[in-house]
Formats: structure tokens, C-alpha cells, sequence
């Protein structure tokens, strides 16, 4: 039989294609509003103090706090935990050529160099992302959000800013 052209194709296979094209217009979407949100960011910090709306510095220092130094005892304890185990894979692996008293310097070494950073990122982004996240989400639904956008403060000023501030010079 053959085809007219106002025929559909097979209904299976327009739902999979369908739902593939929302799922790249979601995700551009997404990649879209991150890069909105930097350059929002980035503007407030530049043009902030011209504008009369500085970011303050006790909210950054504030931030600094949250997302740094009370981060310090989660990581310590990981990468002390992460260490160990490196060390008994360590061991069990060096003995089968007789150098498991190398095994303190390279694990010193692979912690410092290469999982530190790491396990430093990993749990900074989720432990203070989500603590951030769950902030915000709070004050959207609480409608703190537009009470600030009703006083005049513009919430990525007030909010996002010294977060990324408070990140970008605690987590290095």
C-alpha cells in the first residue's frame, strides 16, 4: 500500500522522536538560563556599585563561611576515610611485589594531587549547592523572592551573587 503524503509515520516512532526534540529543547533551555544567570551575575558585580546597589561585603563573607569553613570537618573526614581505604587497597596490592612500605608517600601523593580536589568539589557542590538550592526554593515558595523584587533589590544581586563570590574564592 502506498503512502499518501498527508499520512503520519508510525505513532511509536513520532512519540520517540517527539520526546527526544523536548528533551534537547528542555536541556537548551536549561543551558540557556545558566548562562542568563552567570551573566546576570556578572553584570550585578560589575555594575552593581555604579548603580548604587553594591553586592555587600558581609553577605559574602557570610556565604564564604557557609560554603568554606563549615565544609572544612565533612571533607577532612571523607578524605581521611577515602585515604584509608586507599591505603588497605594499597597494601594489598604492593605486597604482591614486596613494597607496601611505599604505600604511605603514594597514597600522601594521590590524595593531595588528584582526589583532594575532588572529593573537595564533589561535596562542596553538594553540600552547600543543595543548601543553596533548598534556600532559594524556600524563599520562592515562601514568596520572599518577589517581596525583594517589590522593595526594589534585584534577588540575583541580593541572593546569587555572594554565593558565587563566596565559592569562587573558598573552594580553590
Amino acid at each position: 500500500m502506498a503512502r499518501m503524503a498527508g499520512d503520519s509515520p508510525n505513532p511509536a516512532v513520532a512519540a520517540m522522536i517527539e520526546k527526544i526534540g523536548r528533551s534537547t529543547v528542555s536541556a537548551v533551555e536549561e543551558i540557556g538560563n545558566g548562562g542568563a544567570l552567570i551573566f546576570e551575575s556578572l553584570y550585578w558585580l560589575v555594575m552593581g556599585r555604579r548603580l548604587r546597589q553594591p553586592v555587600r561585603l558581609p553577605s559574602i563573607f557570610q556565604q564564604m563561611m557557609e560554603i568554606g569553613i563549615h565544609a572544612i570537618p565533612i571533607v577532612a573526614l571523607m578524605a581521611a576515610t577515602i585515604g584509608v581505604m586507599l591505603a588497605i587497597q594499597g597494601i594489598h596490592t604492593l605486597r604482591i611485589f614486596g613494597a607496601e612500605t611505599r604505600v604511605t608517600v603514594g597514597i600522601a601523593l594521590s590524595i593531595t594531587r588528584e582526589f583532594a580536589p575532588l572529593i573537595t568539589g564533589i561535596l562542596v557542590a553538594g553540600r552547600s549547592g543543595s543548601a543553596l538550592a533548598a534556600r532559594i526554593g524556600t524563599m520562592k515558595i515562601n514568596q520572599e523572592i518577589d517581596a525583594l523584587y517589590v522593595m526594589g533589590i534585584n534577588p540575583v544581586r541580593f541572593l546569587v551573587v555572594p554565593a558565587l563570590l563566596g565559592t569562587l574564592v573558598m573552594v580553590p
